[in-house]
């Protein structure tokens, strides 16, 4: 998970028709499981998480309830993930393998990254000279692991550096399936997205069957993790598959029957005075069933149609010099590449160890124009971010980027 700090040094990411579908031959009682939580730390710079409704425990607690024997689980929360624990963890349960074991690791905490260096997942006695460095992993799975297969999961700041170790690893044969909360080289949310929608497809919920055929397959838990991350947080998600098949089946417990197929949705909701991110769950006549997200809890609400609106983005052109938001400063940068809404910046004068991809709403480009926008019959101010195709990106002077959108011609006044 979670909002993360960054170390600066020298000045300064079937077939649904099986009681149990495994994935590329997981056998339960044939894995071993490292699960790491740490929400609070012995070093009192470093924020804590609340730990209510923990998701690091219902994930431990779903594979053991799935059949991964509790001798070949480790759940390290808090106090317990010190860096020889860490460390121990993944030793005694690799030892414990043999050809046909897969090795599950997954970590949840804040991320640390020391200019262009490593990337570190903070143990809880975590320090300058004792770190737990991501690539620690593949040297231990390299000494120790007699396996096939590996499942690489984090949820916080800079975990998309396990994409990197992922590649590394599969070079030795083994098949390696990674997914991570951020790119490498980003900060990641203080929310538990991520792994909830890691839980919600490895338990078989219905959203995550994107194509309605009784089962979640590794692509669609790719693109669900995409989705869920990239409009409930405005992050880009990381993962990367290694010597197996995106059709591989993911998902550890059947799919849940739905009353009627949804197809993948994600639209605002309008709660009081804002609109909130929500996974469409079905529409009945005039109304829409979604599920919003608040931390660590999930809570279904319908509304009717009239209460929503599109998720909108402005996405700006490789290329163009624009000004880009970090921590409460604007900073001359040029965008490199842009994916979906997403753009990988570079700061101008900065190394690339603060490259990073960010979303419109830290972006400025200078070529906004002020104007009055036209919403349910009254006049509101705003500017105009963007235009395109005939429409116009809007922004309303005073609210949220919850109320941004893009409105026809007639909508405005200069």
């Amino acid at each position: 998970m979670k909002k993360c700090f960054l170390l600066i040094l020298s000045g300064l990411i079937g077939l649904y028709v099986q009681a149990r579908p495994f994935i590329h031959n997981f056998d339960p009682s044939n894995s071993l499981v490292l699960i790491t939580g740490v929400l609070r730390w012995e070093d009192p710079s470093l924020a804590p998480f609340n730990n209510r409704n923990r998701k690091d425990e219902e994930l431990y607690k779903l594979l053991l309830q799935q059949g991964v024997p509790a001798a070949n689980m480790i759940y390290l929360k808090d106090e317990e993930a010190t860096l020889s624990n860490i460390q121990d963890a993944i030793k005694s349960l690799l030892e414990k393998s043999n050809s046909g074991s897969t090795f599950i690791f997954y970590y949840a905490g804040h991320g640390a990254r020391a200019g262009n260096g490593p990337v570190s997942f903070t143990n809880y006695d975590y320090a300058a000279d004792n770190m737990f460095g991501v690539n620690s992993i593949t040297s231990a799975v390299n000494r120790y692991f007699k396996g096939k297969t590996l499942w690489l999961l984090a949820d916080c700041c800079y975990s998309g550096a396990l994409l990197n170790e992922a590649k590394t690893i599969s070079n030795s044969g083994k098949s390696v399936i990674a997914f991570t909360s951020s790119s490498s080289c980003n900060i990641s949310t203080g929310n538990w997205t991520f792994t909830q929608t890691l839980i919600d497809c490895l338990s078989g919920l219905t959203p995550g069957d994107r194509n309605h055929d009784g089962k979640i397959t590794l692509n669609e838990m790719k693109a669900e993790l995409f989705d869920a991350m990239k409009y409930r947080e405005k992050q880009l998600s990381g993962t990367a598959f290694y010597n197996v098949s995106e059709s591989t089946v993911f998902n550890i417990l059947p799919v849940k029957t739905a009353t009627a197929a949804v197809n993948p949705e994600y639209i605002y909701i309008q709660q009081e005075n804002r609109f909130q991110p929500a996974r469409v769950l079905g529409y009945n006549g005039n109304n829409v069933t979604g599920e919003l997200y608040y931390y660590s809890d999930k809570v279904k609400v319908t509304v009717p149609l009239s209460k929503t609106k599109p998720i909108a983005f402005a996405e700006y052109p490789v290329g163009m010099n624009v000004q880009v938001e970090w921590k409460g400063k604007y900073y001359p940068a040029v965008i490199k590449e842009n994916r979906s809404g997403f753009h990988y910046i570079q700061y101008t004068g900065f190394d690339d160890s603060w490259n990073e991809w960010v979303m419109y709403s830290r972006i400025k480009t200078g070529m906004n124009k002020p104007c009055s926008i036209e919403w349910n019959g009254q006049w509101y101010p705003g500017e105009v971010l963007q235009e395109k195709n005939g429409k116009y990106f809007v922004q309303y002077t005073g609210f949220g980027a919850d109320w941004d959108e893009w409105v026809g011609r007639d909508r405005l006044k200069w």
